[in-house]
C-alpha cells in the first residue's frame, strides 16, 4: 500500500484543476438572493496549466496526526477581535460565531439548486435536475441524512454526455467571516471518480476564488485543501521562507502561489481524511473558518476524540475549543478581504475529465481497466459506492 499512497498523493498535486477566491470582509456572511444562473464561466474548468511536480508530493503517514487537541496554539478573544497579522505565531481565535444557515436533510433539496450544465472539468459526467435525481434513486433523504450518488446500474451510451451524477450549488453565497462545519457519514469513491465539496465565488472564473475543502480522485489516500485566489497573482503562502510556524498545522503544505488553476494547498497527512479511508471510519468531520486575516481548516474523523463543540454543534461556536489547525492560510502577502468574493457551497461527483483523468494515468485504476471514459460508460458496478451521505452541514457567522 506504501508506494500505492505515495504516488495517490503525488497525484494530487498533479493539476489541482480549479478555480477561485476573492472575499470582501464582510460581518454577516449571508448574501441576501440567489446567485446570476450558473455556466461553464462560473464553475471549476478543466486545465492542464500550472500543474505542481509530482516529485513534491509528501510520503502520507498512517497514522491519523490531525486531531490533537493541543489548544497551546490558540488565544482566546474578545468578540469581533481580529487576527495577528504575524504569521509566525498562534492566529487569534474568535469565540463569537453564530450560525446563520443549517442544512439537513430535506434542506438539501430547498436550499440548493440541482445544476444539469455540461460537466466543466469536460469529465464523462451527466448532472441530473433535482426531480430526475429524486426518481432515479440518485438523490434522498433518510433518517436526517441527505444521500446523492452517481448512478451504478446502466451501461452508458458513449455518445451520451456521461454516466448520470449530481451537482448541488447552495442558494446563498456567504461573505465575509465564515465558519462552515461540515458532518460527512460516507463520500465517493473508485475508480474515476472525482468528488468534492467546495466553495466558489460570484463573477467570470477565476475572478471570485475558491476553496476546497474535501477533493481527491481514484481513491487518493488523503484530502487535499487548496485555495484559488481570483486575479491576485502576489498572493503567495510564506511556508517555505520560515515565516509560519510549521507547528500551527498538521498537514503538509505543498503549492504556495494561491492564483490560477493550481492554487495553493496541503496535503493531509491523515489517511482517514478521504475516500476509503474515511468510510471506513465510518466518516468525520471538516471545518473551514474564512477571515480577512486568515484561512483555516481541521479534519476530525469519526473514530479520533472530537471536540463536544464539532460533533454536537449549537446556535454559537467557539473556535478556541478546536485543537491544531490541519491547514492554515495566513494574509502575510495577500488581501484576503479582497482576494475573494462572497462563496457559494457545492457538492458534486465528477467522472475523468480534467486532474481526474491525469490521477487515472497513474493509478492502478488504467493498469487494471485501460481507457476512463471506457470504463465510466461500460462499469456501473464499480461506483456502487460512489455517493455522498451528509449528516449535515452548518454555517457560522460573526456577530
Amino acid at each position: 500500500m506504501a508506494p500505492y499512497a505515495r504516488l495517490f498523493t503525488a497525484l494530487a498535486l498533479l493539476s489541482v484543476i480549479r478555480a477561485d477566491l476573492d472575499n470582501p470582509a464582510k460581518v454577516d456572511p449571508i448574501i441576501v438572493g440567489p446567485p446570476t444562473e450558473p455556466n461553464a464561466t462560473t464553475t471549476r474548468e478543466s486545465t492542464s496549466a500550472s500543474t505542481p511536480s509530482p516529485s513534491d508530493a509528501p510520503t502520507p503517514s498512517t497514522t491519523p496526526t490531525e486531531t490533537t487537541t493541543d489548544t497551546t496554539t490558540t488565544e482566546t478573544t474578545s468578540p469581533g477581535s481580529s487576527a495577528t497579522n504575524s504569521s509566525n505565531t498562534a492566529p487569534t481565535r474568535l469565540s463569537n460565531w453564530a450560525v446563520k444557515k443549517t442544512y439537513q436533510g430535506n434542506d438539501f433539496y430547498n436550499g440548493f439548486e440541482f445544476v444539469t450544465f455540461d460537466d466543466p472539468t469536460k469529465g464523462r459526467t451527466n448532472y441530473l435536475d433535482q426531480q430526475t435525481a429524486k426518481n432515479r434513486g440518485l438523490a434522498w433523504v433518510n433518517n436526517g441524512q441527505f444521500g446523492m450518488a452517481v448512478d451504478s446500474t446502466n451501461v452508458v451510451d458513449p455518445s451520451a454526455r456521461g454516466r448520470d451524477s449530481v451537482r448541488i450549488q447552495s442558494h446563498d453565497y456567504f461573505a465575509g467571516d465564515m465558519l462552515v462545519i461540515a458532518d460527512i457519514a460516507h463520500m465517493p469513491e473508485g475508480c474515476s471518480t472525482w468528488p468534492a465539496f467546495w466553495t466558489i465565488g460570484t463573477g467570470e472564473w477565476p475572478s471570485g476564488g475558491e476553496i476546497d475543502i474535501i477533493e481527491g480522485n481514484n481513491d487518493l489516500s488523503t484530502n487535499l485543501i487548496t485555495v484559488h485566489t481570483g486575479n491576485d497573482a502576489q498572493c503567495t503562502m510564506p511556508w517555505k521562507s520560515g515565516e509560519v510556524n510549521p507547528d500551527l498545522y498538521t498537514a503538509t503544505p505543498k503549492a504556495s502561489t494561491c492564483d490560477g488553476a493550481a492554487g495553493c494547498n496541503f496535503v493531509s497527512t491523515d489517511s482517514a481524511s478521504f475516500g476509503p479511508g474515511l468510510n471506513a471510519a465510518g466518516g468525520g468531520y471538516y471545518i473551514l473558518r474564512r477571515t480577512s486575516e486568515y484561512i483555516a481548516a481541521w479534519f476530525y474523523p469519526r473514530t479520533a476524540e472530537v471536540p463536544d463543540i464539532v460533533s454536537n454543534p449549537g446556535d454559537t461556536f467557539d473556535e478556541t475549543q478546536l485543537g491544531t489547525m490541519t491547514a492554515y492560510f495566513p494574509n502575510t502577502n495577500c488581501d484576503l478581504a479582497n482576494d475573494l468574493t462572497e462563496q457559494q457551497l457545492i457538492f458534486n461527483i465528477a467522472m475523468c475529465g480534467g486532474w481526474a483523468e491525469s490521477g487515472w494515468a497513474a493509478s492502478p485504476c488504467k493498469s487494471q481497466w485501460g481507457d476512463c471514459s471506457d470504463y465510466v460508460n461500460n462499469h456501473p458496478e464499480g461506483f456502487k459506492d460512489a455517493y455522498w451521505l451528509i449528516n449535515g452541514v452548518r454555517v457560522y457567522g460573526t456577530s
